[in-house]
């Protein structure tokens, strides 16, 4: 769910849409009747505005193909464990 609507936003920021807009096109609308809120402490309007937000505070990139996952997944194991030896690459390159 998380997923489907964060692509929707995305793709509607790609097109140009602002907040505003993108809120009026309801990209919650197939989950509001199970999750969504009008009241409360965390409203279908925060959410959307906060995934808006999320994608906007940096540029949009385009989605990481299997050798880039990789290639970040072994950087955040490196920056975790602070390996900063090249001879223990071998071990996560698998």
């Amino acid at each position: 769910m998380v997923t489907i609507i964060r692509d929707r936003i995305r793709d509607q920021i790609q097109r140009g849409l602002t907040l505003e807009q993108v809120k009026a096109s309801r990209p919650t609308r197939d989950y509001d009747g199970r999750y969504g809120a009008t009241t409360g402490p965390w409203t279908t309007d925060m959410f959307v505005e906060a995934v808006y937000r999320s994608l906007t505070s940096k540029a949009v990139r385009p989605a990481a193909g299997p050798a880039q996952m990789r290639a970040s997944a072994h950087s955040t194991l490196a920056a975790k464990i602070n390996f900063s030896g090249a001879k223990y690459w071998p071990l996560f390159s698998r």
